[in-house]
């Protein structure tokens, strides 16, 4: 959604593909989808695949490791942080693919905590991570209905 919105923003039309939404912009040459949604029968000039560590997920990792193996594109980018690196370097070492692994230092600091939280204890500055656009908004209506300032980053 996030790449979706900023390429029509910025004047370039494109399309978008997830599991809970499609919107198909007329004479678009760009496709924002969710990894599970990406259409591997077709042919990418580019193909940009984020959080490639998730292919080391049990549950959803499946889709990533299905997207790197069976994309067709000219050039593929695997972004994401570096704990995928070298599953990813064994998995196209058995392909004969390429890779050319540039690593980028983070701008800001993670920080996860032990213990789950008690969403009366959420203070101003925290963040709640949802994985579906109507739970996000699920999410933000009880946080509103308990008093609490919410803002909506989905991407």
């Amino acid at each position: 959604m996030e790449i979706f919105d900023k390429l029509n923003a910025a004047g370039i039309p494109c399309s978008l593909k997830t599991g809970d939404d499609e919107v198909i912009v007329p004479g678009a040459r760009h496709i924002a989808s969710t990894v599970e949604c990406l259409d591997l029968s077709a042919h990418y000039e580019v193909a940009v695949i984020d959080e490639f560590q998730m292919l080391r997920d049990k549950e959803r990792g499946w889709a990533w490791t299905q997207a790197i193996l069976g994309v067709v594109a000219n050039d593929v980018y695997l972004i994401g942080n570096s704990s995928g690196v070298d599953i990813t370097k064994k998995i196209l070492s058995k392909t004969q693919d390429l890779i050319d692994v540039k690593e980028k230092s983070r701008h800001s600091q993670l920080k996860i905590i032990e213990n789950p939280v008690n969403l009366n204890e959420i203070q101003s500055g925290d963040a709640i991570i949802v994985f579906s656009r109507k739970g996000v908004i699920e999410w933000a209506e009880y946080l509103r209905d308990q008093g609490k300032s919410v803002s909506l980053i989905y991407g």
